[in-house]
This record gives structure tokens, sequence and C-alpha cells, in this order.
């Protein structure tokens, strides 16, 4: 009777309508789960149930990320839980559906009805799953999830009548090795979405082999995630690897691109719509690099240990540069910055966590001001990589810009209106000129006449754009000429 009343509660959470993901209907998921567990069906009930709570919850999961990807960092205390709710559920799921294979009780009906591999599938993409979710909520994967993914593969490796298991585990390594914290997650959402178009092109390496410089590797015995071969060495005792190679699917991304570029439909391509805009082929195109191998840090890392203050509000920060030409602008926007500790650095970058004060709209793309505690020169910054494993806990990768920059004003011929922009100083050692930073939009081919506004007086000069030299989803830089010479009213 105990039973009865528990698998009707279990079957109310399936009954029940869930529009939207909320934490109520995430939590009373996982709960429907937990008793789930613990009920005493056949496999075959087991199983049929399981698989309408996995297609309940990729619902939910298709929701979050419409609202994840809209979010800047840190997350809302209520988006942070229901993201790690859900993820804890497919969690559930890829247990579930292994207790289903494992099970002393497996049935004929269900051998014949569904393979056993076709239930690991389901296991492995509730595990897939877990680590988009997770990763779209810039959130650190549980230690122990490749481990529990390798031990899922594995229970199937050999069964060559389903390729999908190995696919999937092959999408999930290719998110890792993509580094989905530099992504913002509607960028992540656009990654994921094109590696569920494409076949797997991931080739697995046998760790006796002469393994190239593009390789990747996974300890079975160890919950770590994947580590470049070029980064870090395996334990030499070690010969029960996983080792894999992204080459291939960084060399038909590159084709897709190429094949975009000259004006191929998406659909003939059998990628999804969005592979139009170029914020999808601007994502692929990162993604590719980094399949292809990764990257050779050109400058040495240093320790460090030292506060900073940063400026994460680009409204604030151009007023405090100077913008309205007004001074002790910063007695006006308080609140506008926040403390943190940088960890390291290069003469390129910083790497930095937060130590106290409010901090809102992080998000990988964006421009921000960096100064030393009590020092009065801002250095513009863009970010990276943002990772969060808590609410009160935000790690930043900082890529430095200009070590200093003005605030000024462009507004283009034939318009009356003038938006704000930094005039970021010419730097010769790298053979690089004068360039402004806009937000995302603002940068149109033409003439412009520069305002900078201080205490002589409103500086105007005509100017002429050239090449757009980096945009990202939230900021563009572009390189300009001046045509006149600099009047002053």
């Amino acid at each position: 009777m105990q039973e009865k009343l528990a698998l009707d509660k279990v079957l109310a959470w399936l009954a029940a309508e869930h529009s939207a993901a909320s934490l109520d209907s995430i939590e009373k998921l996982g709960s429907a789960l937990e008793i789930l567990g613990s009920l005493g069906l056949t496999a075959v009930q087991r199983f049929k149930i399981l698989e309408m709570f996995f297609l309940r919850t990729n619902q939910l999961q298709a929701s979050l990320t419409v609202e994840l990807s809209v979010a800047t960092l840190p997350l809302s205390t209520d988006l942070r839980l229901r993201a790690e709710h859900l993820a804890a559920a497919f969690d559930l799921l890829a247990r579930g559906f292994v207790a289903v294979v494992m099970g002393l009780s497996r049935s004929a009906t269900l051998k014949a009805a569904h393979p056993p591999a076709d239930v690991v599938y389901l296991a492995m993409s509730s595990l897939h799953k877990q680590a988009q979710t997770l990763m779209l909520a810039c959130t650190p994967l549980p230690a122990e999830l490749w481990q529990h993914a390798l031990n899922t593969l594995r229970l199937f490796q050999a069964d060559q009548d389903n390729p999908r298991l190995a696919d999937e585990f092959n999408r999930m390594l290719a998110l890792a090795v993509a580094q989905p914290e530099s992504f913002t997650a509607h960028e992540l959402a656009y990654l994921i979405n094109y590696l569920q178009a494409i076949p797997s092109k991931i080739l697995w390496l046998s760790s006796q082999d002469s393994l190239p410089h593009s390789a990747w590797w996974l300890d079975p015995s160890r919950d770590q995630p994947p580590y470049a071969l070029a980064r870090r060495r395996p334990p030499a005792h070690e010969v029960n690897l996983f080792v894999f190679d992204c080459t291939p699917l960084a060399r038909m991304a590159r084709e897709h691109l190429a094949e975009l570029a000259s004006g191929t439909p998406p659909a003939t391509l059998g990628l999804p719509p969005a592979a139009t805009t170029e914020d999808f082929r601007n994502t692929l195109s990162a993604a590719a690099d980094r399949w292809g191998g990764p990257i050779k840090r050109q400058q040495t890392r240093r320790q460090a240990n030292y506060r900073v203050e940063i400026c994460a509000s680009a409204g604030a920060l151009w007023h405090y540069l100077g913008g309205d030409g007004k001074g002790d602008m910063e007695t006006a926007y308080p609140l506008a910055t926040s403390n943190w500790l940088v960890t390291n650095e290069s003469t390129g970058g910083y790497a930095l966590f937060h130590v106290a004060g409010t901090c809102t709209g992080l998000r990988c793309g964006t421009a921000l001001g960096m100064r030393l505690i009590e020092a009065d020169s801002w250095s513009v910054c863009l970010v990276r990589r943002v990772r969060s494993d808590n609410s009160a806990h935000i790690e930043l990768g900082l890529e430095l810009i200009a070590a200093t920059a003005q605030a000024v004003r462009l507004a283009y011929h034939g318009t009356d209106a003038s938006v704000p922009a930094l005039l970021l100083p010419a730097q010769p050692a790298l053979q690089r000129g004068e360039m402004l930073l806009t937000l995302r939009g603002q940068f149109r081919p033409g003439t412009f006449t520069l305002l900078a506004d201080d205490v002589s007086g409103i500086h105007l000069c005509d100017c002429e754009t050239g090449q757009l030299a980096m945009h990202t989803s939230s900021i563009e830089i572009f390189e300009f000429t001046r045509r006149s010479p600099q009047s002053v009213r």
C-alpha cells in the first residue's frame, strides 16, 4: 500500500503541467526521482517511467536554457538553484537507467523492445545534459561526473550496433575541450546545438601509441576533467587512460565555416538556422581553434597576491574616465566598483576572484575597468573567462586591452545622436594605432566626429573608421584615422 502511494506521488509529477522551469517544479522532480529509485519495480516498469521523466526533464532544460542565455553573472540565487537542482535530476536519471541495465531483474521484454545499449545511451545522454546545464550556469562540473561517464561508456563500449552511445560521450568531451567558461550561455547554446546536428568526429587513441601534440587524456581512476597532453603529462605508471584527439572535429568545423562564408544555406549542411548569424560563426570559430589543439601560451604567468578594484558597469567606467568632463564622478557612482584579489598575472592579463562589494553584469566578452586599490588610473580589460562555484565565489580571467583610456563620444556624419566610447591609445610596440571601444552595434563604416570633453573644453576631430579589430557579444573595438586637425571649443 505504501509503495502504491509512493508510485502515485511519482506519477503525479509526470501528470502535472510544467510549462516553466520553476524552482518548485524542479525540486519536486528531484524528489520524485529519488522515490522512484527506492521502489521495487520491474525493469520494464522502471524504464518506461524513467523514459517519460527524461522527456519532461529535457523540456525543463530547454526552458531554463532560454533564461540562462540572457542572464549575467553572478546568477540570481533562484536561477542558480534551479540549474543545480536540474543538473542533479539528470544525474539521478543517469543512475536510474544504469540500474535498469545492471539490475538482476532484466526481462526478455525489455531486451526485445529496447536493447540494453539503447538504455545506456539514455544514461549517457542524461550525463551530457547534466554537464550542459552546469556549463550554461558557469558552474564547475562535479568531480565524479567524468568517472561516471567513463564507467557508463564502458558498459557497452564493445557494442558496435549502437554508435549513438560513443557519439554522445564525444559531444560531452568536445564541450569540455572548447572551454565553456570562455563563452556566454547564449554562445554555449549555439555550440551545443551545433554538436547535436553533426556526426561525432573525435578520434580515440591508445595510450600506448605515439600521441600527437593535440591529444587529450582522461584518467578513469581519478575524478578529473580532460587534460591537454601539451599542458600536463599523464602519470607515467598509468596504462588505462582514455586518450582522444579533437582535430577531425576542428577540421569539419572549419569546413562548415568556409561553406557558410561562401553562402551555402545552413540546412544544406545539416546545421541549425542560427548558423547564418555572425555570433554563431564566431563561436564555432573559437571552438574550432581549441579543438585543433591547446594554444601555446606566449606569456609566462606569475603568481600574485594583491587587491584591485573592478568597475563592471560600462556607464560608470565611462564617467570615471571623464566622459562628461566633470570631476569626482566616483562619488556619484559609489556602488559601481567591487574588490578583487589577483592570483596570477602576465603582461597580457590577469586571473582574479571576487572578495567584496556589489558585482553584477559579468559575462564573457564584456569590457570592464581595473585599477589598484586607491589608484587613480583605470586599465581597460576584456572578460575572457568566468567561473562561479557558488553565488559567493566568482573567478575571472581578464585580457588587458589598454593600460589607460579616455572617455569620448562619436557622432557619425548624417546622424544627430552621439554615442559614448573609450579612446584606446596607440601602442607602437605592437604596431597598433589608436582605437575606439564601443558597445556592440555601434560600429559602422564611414566618417564621424570624435568629441572629447575635459577641463580645457570640448575637442572635436573629423575621423574615418578603419577595420573592426575585435568584436564580442558585448563590445566592438575598431581602428580609425583622424582626417582633420583637432579643434577646441
